[in-house]
């Protein structure tokens, strides 16, 4: 299983789905799983609290559970469970979002070791507005920072792909696929 992890706008899907495209191209058996927070964002608007984080956790999860249950020799992670927690930290206010950030926590670490490898995507592009976040630029800079302090915690061993869709797929095939 592989993630690609990164603040919104710098082209966490559009670069997953063409890497899952092209597995399949290569004939592997491949799935794609979608970032649960797009979904929860679209039906319940902006989140309100560190407690949301948990319930899109588990529903990251299981996506990806779901996906690795069906035996496909790739499993494609547009957005790896753990970045919830950089915008979890954003809620906490309270003992209470504490508290729910330390579960969190515990949960990720014991998920950690489901992927393979990590790729990390720093801010390159402009911010585009998807009508379902409301980052602005500093907060897209700070979710970045947030996230690449996770990746150290958590994935120390990750990947960076800069560059065009084209030099980010190069990076990400040659890795999956040494000649």
């Amino acid at each position: 299983m592989i993630g690609f992890v990164g603040a919104p706008s710098v082209g966490k899907t559009t670069l997953a789905r063409s890497v899952a495209n092209e597995v399949g191209l290569r004939g592997f058996s491949v799935e794609f799983v979608a970032e649960y927070a797009r979904t929860y964002l679209q039906r319940f608007g902006p989140i309100e609290s560190a407690h949301e984080q948990l319930v899109i956790f588990e529903s990251q999860a299981r996506r990806e559970d779901d996906a690795r249950g069906t035996g496909a020799a790739f499993v494609v992670a547009e957005t790896p469970v753990f970045t919830g927690y950089a915008y979890g930290l954003e809620k906490m206010r309270t003992v209470k979002d504490r508290k729910i950030l330390h579960v969190l926590h515990r949960w990720i670490l014991a998920r950690m070791s489901f992927y393979d490898r990590i790729y990390y995507l720093p801010i390159e592009l402009p911010l585009q507005q998807d009508g379902v976040r409301s980052e602005t630029e500093a907060t897209r800079r700070i979710l970045d920072s947030r996230l690449r302090a996770s990746l150290e915690f958590w994935a120390p061993s990750y990947v960076t792909v800069r560059g065009s869709l084209e030099d980010r797929m190069r990076v990400v095939l040659e890795t999956e696929f040494p000649s």
